[in-house]
């Protein structure tokens, strides 16, 4: 899962363990985790395909919960960038499955 240390990745993350899940949970800083042994954890930015591709491999499912950076003028286009990784490990991985919402976010 991508998008983890959101209120609503913390949220999927809570009831998909209290259901039993395996995860392979994605985030930027380490302090973004549920730890769990049925927590798998990489730590890493959205431009990391390899890394990217390490979450995903062993998955059934790709859920992305990502959302628009909170920090004014965040460089790049984060979010699509991730998206196009994510899609394109899956497509190698040959994993079928993703779940996404969309966030788009602009300035006033």
């Amino acid at each position: 899962m991508f998008g983890t240390s959101s209120s609503t990745g913390r949220l999927f993350t809570e009831i998909a363990l209290k259901d039993a899940h395996l995860l392979h949970l994605y985030a930027r800083k380490s302090d973004g985790f549920t730890l769990s042994p049925s927590v798998k954890a990489v730590t890493a930015e959205l431009t990391d395909y390899n890394k990217i591709k390490e979450a995903i491999s062993g998955t059934d499912a790709v859920v992305s919960l990502l959302g628009p950076a909170l920090k004014p003028n965040y460089p790049g286009m984060p979010i699509a960038t991730g998206h196009e990784h994510i899609i394109r490990a899956m497509n190698e991985l040959g994993v079928t499955r993703f779940i996404t919402i969309a966030t788009p976010g602009c300035a006033l």
